[in-house]
């Protein structure tokens, strides 16, 4: 299942449309699922780059390699706070949706902001290459974009819609950061 979702991800990278489009009757468990399997991927870099410092500190003390508990907790923590961003995003653009005359079902929604956060989740792997992850980033916003024209059926405010939907992407996704520099 994981190998699915993983290929299901990349398939939302190279077609974003065609794939928006097939995936119509994904619920919103399998988009918890798919949210969560793609949050594993920040949670385990953070993991290593964690335990990586700790060890390359304690390789004078000629330690062996060690997985404290407050990486293994600050691990969990990200995971989990991606998880509630995503949700509070979905939530948002569901409440500023309904004023605007848009289909705003929560699995829409959901579906929306899911696949907006692949590319940036997906950057995770590719961290190591310098500004990489503000291509990612600019690609996300352009995939919000696309899957925002399926809950938007009346185009009369879909500038605001959008303008206010990626203030909310771009703020929220600086929260986090913020936090997990605390974390």
């Amino acid at each position: 299942m994981i190998l699915e979702i993983l290929r299901h991800a990349i398939q939302i990278m190279l077609y974003p449309k065609k794939t928006l489009r097939k995936d119509k009757h994904m619920g919103k468990h399998m988009l918890t699922v798919y949210v969560g399997v793609l949050a594993l991927i920040p949670a385990i870099s953070r993991f290593l780059d964690t335990s990586i410092v700790h060890v390359i500190e304690n390789a004078e003390e000629k330690t062996r390699f060690v997985v404290s508990m407050d990486v293994i907790i600050n691990s969990f923590i990200y995971l989990v706070l991606i998880m509630v961003i995503v949700w509070i995003i979905a939530a948002l653009i569901r409440i500023f949706a309904k004023p605007m005359a848009a289909n705003s079902s929560m699995n829409a929604c959901l579906k929306t902001v899911a696949y907006a956060f692949t590319p940036i989740l997906l950057s995770f792997i590719f961290g190591w290459i310098p500004f990489i992850g503000v291509f990612f980033a600019l690609y996300a916003i352009i995939l919000l974009i696309w899957a925002i024209n399926h809950i938007l059926r009346p185009k009369k405010m879909a500038f605001w819609f959008y303008l206010m939907s990626i203030m909310f992407f771009v703020f929220l996704q600086m929260v986090l950061e913020y936090i997990m520099t605390f974390v």
